[in-house]
């Protein structure tokens, strides 16, 4: 929305917290999952993902900062959903030997860059 010049809508308050990935970690998990020789992962079910929470909120604010923009959101109605999730990675690493490697705002500048092109 940031990019059309639009205001995003957040639903909710923005507190709600989410585990942001990079397309390119989970690009790699897959990868590694499909080429693993660990008997042991096999047929196993691997959550993937940044090892962190981040706020709506938070993830605003750095979009705003990245493209420089005074753009305001609109708070909208909550949906239903969960306050908070986290992925839990330890079977990742586990079987695949997979952690992260993305830092989050790196991340989000590459992300923003591919949506400008």
């Amino acid at each position: 929305m940031f990019l059309d010049k639009k205001k995003p809508i957040i639903n909710g308050d923005g507190e709600q917290t989410r585990d942001f990935t990079y397309a390119g970690d989970v690009v790699c998990a897959n990868i590694l999952a499909a080429q693993t020789q660990n008997q042991k992962a096999f047929g196993k079910k691997f959550n993937i993902g940044g090892g962190e929470n981040k706020s709506v909120n938070y993830i605003t604010q750095k979009i705003k900062y990245i493209l420089q923009t005074e753009i305001e959101v609109v708070y909208g109605d909550p949906v239903i959903e969960p306050k908070h999730t986290l992925a839990d990675i330890s079977k990742a690493k586990e079987f695949l030997g997979w952690v992260p490697s993305a830092k989050f705002d790196e991340s989000l500048k590459r992300t923003i860059e591919s949506f400008r092109n």
